[in-house]
C-alpha cells in the first residue's frame, strides 16, 4: 500500500520528526537506509535524496506475526522520504 503526503520540511528535518513520533507511539527507528548516497557510491547516482526508514512495533508485530507468519515478508514497516519535482 502506497500513501502519499507533502511537506515544506527539509529531509533531514522530516526524518528527526518521523523518528520522535514513531518513539512517541512506542515505534522504533530500527534504521535508516541513505538509498541516494548508496547509489551514488555503487556509480548510480540519482539526481535527488531518498531515505528510507525501517520502523516496527514489538508489541504489534507479535500480534500479526502470530496471526499469519507470513506478513513477516513485510516487516519491519518502510517510511521512504524523498524530494519531488513538481511539473510544470
Amino acid at each position: 500500500m502506497l500513501i502519499e503526503y507533502e511537506s515544506s520540511k527539509s529531509i533531514e528535518a522530516l526524518k528527526e520528526a518521523l523518528e520522535e513520533k514513531s518513539k512517541a507511539k512506542n515505534f522504533g527507528v530500527l534504521t535508516v537506509h541513505d538509498i541516494s548516497k548508496t547509489l551514488e557510491t555503487k556509480g548510480f547516482p540519482i539526481s535527488y535524496k531518498c531515505l528510507i526508514l525501517e520502523i516496527c512495533s514489538p508489541k504489534f508485530a507479535k500480534i500479526v506475526l502470530e496471526k499469519n507468519p507470513e506478513v513477516s515478508t513485510a516487516l519491519p514497516c518502510r517510511i521512504a522520504i524523498y524530494e519531488k519535482k513538481t511539473k510544470g
